[in-house]
């Protein structure tokens, strides 16, 4: 695998961590208007781990560990992880801006918990990680070679 097609293979982040961010931060701006301000948080406290760790475990199990970077899924996971979150600091830190010229939100500090996005996405790779493991130890099957 050489560094082009390792870049590609973490293409999956952004793919998933845009609709995901899109559809909580619109359910927590709704969630904002209509409840109380922690609503807001709450709704990223519970969606990203129910959306972000079932996504890293399936795009992370059966990678098996990278002999030329010597990682395995959990590794990776945490790796997926500190992306999401940088991409969701940079993405919150545009919508402060952008919401901050709106009048509906004057004074409004839109905090999310970040930790949880990398949380979410080591969850999901040490998942995987028990997975592979739990495959490679298996019971071999010994037969009876007739020549």
């Amino acid at each position: 695998m050489n560094n082009i097609s390792a870049a590609r293979s973490w293409l999956w982040i952004l793919k998933y961590w845009t609709p995901i961010y899109l559809i909580l931060t619109f359910t927590g701006l709704f969630s904002l208007q209509f409840f109380s301000h922690n609503a807001y948080s709450l709704v990223f406290l519970i969606g990203i781990p129910v959306l972000v760790v079932p996504i890293t475990y399936q795009k992370l199990v059966g990678g098996g560990c990278s002999l030329k970077y010597r990682i395995c899924a959990l590794v990776r996971g945490m790796l997926a992880g500190v992306l999401f979150l940088a991409l969701a600091y940079t993405a919150n830190l545009v919508l402060q801006i952008i919401l901050a010229q709106l009048s509906f939100l004057e004074n409004q500090v839109l905090t999310q918990p970040y930790e949880i996005w990398f949380f979410s996405g080591a969850i999901g790779g040490f998942l995987a990680r028990i997975a592979e493991v739990r495959g490679q130890s298996m019971p071999v099957q010994v037969g009876i070679s007739r020549e």
